[in-house]
């Protein structure tokens, strides 16, 4: 792959931005975390979205903040971990709020400081 900006691995996925801000995903798409709106594994980048600024990967999410600073989730989400309001695993990307300078995602977990200094934290619902 050529003009890779970034690079992210997720558990047996991988995920890049390009320098022209595209974000491009390949691997294990069990949740359908790869965004191409399917569960089957993708053996060549795909491209998931445009104007993605930063992204972070957990098991079997991504979390990818786009320029203009809203915060866009997919893949698993059976116990709301996404943040959506929801427990539908998404196969494509969902606007989860605006306004985010930085986020990240480990165990489950979700946390977020928003661009007025505030920070926001959710969780998969069995973890309290």
């Amino acid at each position: 792959m050529d003009n890779v900006a970034a690079v992210t691995p997720g558990y047996h996925y991988t995920v890049t931005i390009k320098t022209d801000g595209s974000l491009w995903a390949w691997g294990s798409n069990e949740y359908g975390q790869l965004g191409d709106g399917t569960t089957i594994n993708i053996y060549a980048p795909v491209k998931i979205m445009d104007s993605v600024a930063t992204v972070t990967t957990d098991y079997d999410r991504i979390m990818a903040i786009k320029t203009d600073g809203s915060l866009w989730a997919l893949g698993a989400n059976g116990g709301g971990q996404l943040g959506d309001g929801t427990s539908e695993d998404r196969h494509t990307p969902v606007k989860i709020m605006d306004s985010v300078a930085t986020v990240t995602a480990a165990n489950g977990s979700n946390m977020a400081i928003k661009t007025d200094g505030s920070l926001w934290a959710w969780r998969w619902d069995g973890n309290g």
